[in-house]
This record gives C-alpha cells, structure tokens and sequence, in this order.
C-alpha cells in the first residue's frame, strides 16, 4: 500500500495541532515579557486578539480530531 492511511493522517494531524500550540505559547511569552505589546495600544491588542484566535483555532481542530476519532470508531451501521 503507497497511500497514506486514515492513522498516519491522524497522527500528521496531530503534529500539526502541537506545532499551533507552541507557537502561541511562544507569542504569548514574548507578548507578556514586553512591556510595548502588553498595554492597551491597537496594535498590542491586535497581538492579543491573535493570539486568542489561535488558541481558539487549536480547540475547535482538537474538538473536531476528537469527533473524527469517535466517528472512525463507531462500527457502521447494518441497513435492514
């Protein structure tokens, strides 16, 4: 078999959900340890704001890994 599985699929998948997470966590360290992007400036506010937009991104891809999981798990269903 050349083509990729549903398992090795999951697993780039979840490859993909740590490295959002690490960036975030890197952008919000910086974020906090500088005074200029931590105040209430637009553009320190824009930072802010994408970094809950990316928190939020990763929750929705875990949520939505999560389900996909639960789906390819389920036994299908015998028709009548």
């Amino acid at each position: 078999m050349t083509g990729k599985d549903w398992t090795k699929a999951h697993d780039e998948t979840d490859v993909h959900i740590a490295q959002l997470a690490g960036f975030a966590a890197i952008l919000r360290e910086v974020t906090m340890e500088w005074p200029t992007l931590n105040s209430a400036d637009p553009v320190a506010n824009g930072v802010l704001t994408m970094i809950r937009a990316i928190d939020d991104g990763i929750r929705k891809l875990e949520d939505m890994h999560s389900e996909e999981y639960r789906l390819k798990s389920q036994k299908p269903a015998v028709a009548a």
